[in-house]
């Protein structure tokens, strides 16, 4: 699950006051800003914020993960949802010049 799903994953699972709603998504998008290199980093990272918050446990954190480009699969913390076919900057840049993805393309 991306940012926006697991928000709405905790939303509907989990019976939040307005307060404590925005409290979780300020964390999801810290997580996601933060750019971690792996989606283990991220899992530690929302374990220690979230600590049994909310009941939210191990099992619903391990739900989450950043988005990643699907040329080079490369974390992207800035990605916002907007798109389907999700890549970073390089891979764009070598799509939009005629090039491959992938090596053996």
């Amino acid at each position: 699950m991306d940012q926006k799903e697991f928000y709405n994953y905790i939303m509907e699972t989990y019976e939040l006051d307005a307060i404590a709603a925005r409290l979780v998504k300020n964390i999801i998008d810290y997580i996601q800003g933060e750019g971690y290199i792996d989606a283990e980093d991220a899992h530690r990272q929302l374990r220690f914020l979230f600590s049994d918050t909310f009941g939210i446990n191990d099992e619903d954190i391990k739900l989450y993960h950043a988005p990643v480009c699907e040329g080079c699969l490369e974390l992207l913390p800035d990605y916002n949802g907007d798109i389907e076919y999700i890549l970073c900057a390089e891979c764009q840049a070598k799509l939009n010049h005629g090039g491959h993805l992938h090596e053996n393309s």
